[in-house]
C-alpha cells in the first residue's frame, strides 16, 4: 500500500500504545511524535533503544509513509545528559590544567602540590571506580556533583598541607596537623553540600 498512514491505521502497530494526540497532516504526510514515557526507559534501557525497538529514528525519520518523532520528557533528559556529558569532557582538559597551574604556583612547595594533586586524582578514581562497581552512568545529577567533589578533596588536602607545615615532623605533630585541619575541613564540605 503506498497511501500514507493516517492515526487510525496505527491504532494495531507497535506505536499504537505510544503516538501522542498530536499530529498534522500535511501535503500528504501523516507527522506523529511518539511519546517516551518514564516506564519506558530506565533499568538499563535507553530512549535510542526503545526507538529501535518501535523501529523509528531517535532524531526524527520516516516510518510507512508518516513522519515519526520522539518526544517526551526521558528524551529530553538523555539528550540533556549526553550534553552535559560530551561539555564536561571538553571543559575538564581545561579546568583540570587551570587547577594543577594553580596549585603548584599557590601550594609553597613541590611536595605541597604533590599531596594536593594526589588528593585530587584519588578523588576522581574513587568516583570513577564507584560509578564503574555500582554500574552508574554519568548523568545530569553526577555530572553537576563532580566539580564540587573534586573541589572538596583540594580543599581538604590544602587544610592538611598547610597544618602539617606548621607541626613537627613525628607522629605527635602529624595527628596535631589533622586535629587542626579536620574542623576547617569539615565545615568547607559541610558548607559546600549545603
Amino acid at each position: 500500500d503506498d497511501r500514507a498512514l493516517t492515526p487510525g491505521d496505527l491504532l494495531d502497530s507497535p506505536l499504537g500504545s505510544t503516538v501522542a494526540s498530536v499530529w498534522s497532516e500535511r501535503a500528504g504526510t501523516v507527522r506523529l511524535a511518539v511519546r517516551v514515557s518514564a516506564p519506558d526507559v530506565g533499568h538499563g534501557i535507553s530512549v535510542g533503544e526503545v526507538c529501535t525497538a518501535l523501529g523509528v529514528e531517535r532524531d526524527g525519520g520516516m516510518w510507512h509513509g508518516a513522519m515519526v518523532a520522539a518526544t517526551g520528557i526521558p528524551v529530553l533528559a538523555e539528550a540533556l545528559g549526553e550534553a552535559l556529558v560530551r561539555d564536561l569532557s571538553r571543559l575538564a582538559g581545561w579546568a583540570g590544567s587551570a587547577v594543577v597551574v594553580l596549585v603548584l604556583m599557590l601550594a609553597g612547595g613541590a611536595g605541597a602540590a604533590l599531596a594536593v594533586l594526589a588528593a585530587l586524582a584519588a578523588s576522581i578514581l574513587l568516583l570513577l571506580a564507584g560509578m564503574q562497581i555500582f554500574n552508574l552512568a554519568w548523568n545530569p545529577m553526577n555530572v553537576a556533583a563532580a566539580p564540587l567533589l573534586f573541589g572538596l578533596s583540594v580543599d581538604a588536602a590544602i587544610f592538611v598541607v598547610h597544618a602539617l607545615a606548621r607541626q613537627p615532623r613525628h607522629r605527635g605533630g602529624i595527628i596535631a596537623a589533622l586535629r587542626e585541619a579536620a574542623v576547617p575541613a569539615a565545615l568547607s564540605s559541610g558548607t559546600t553540600m549545603l
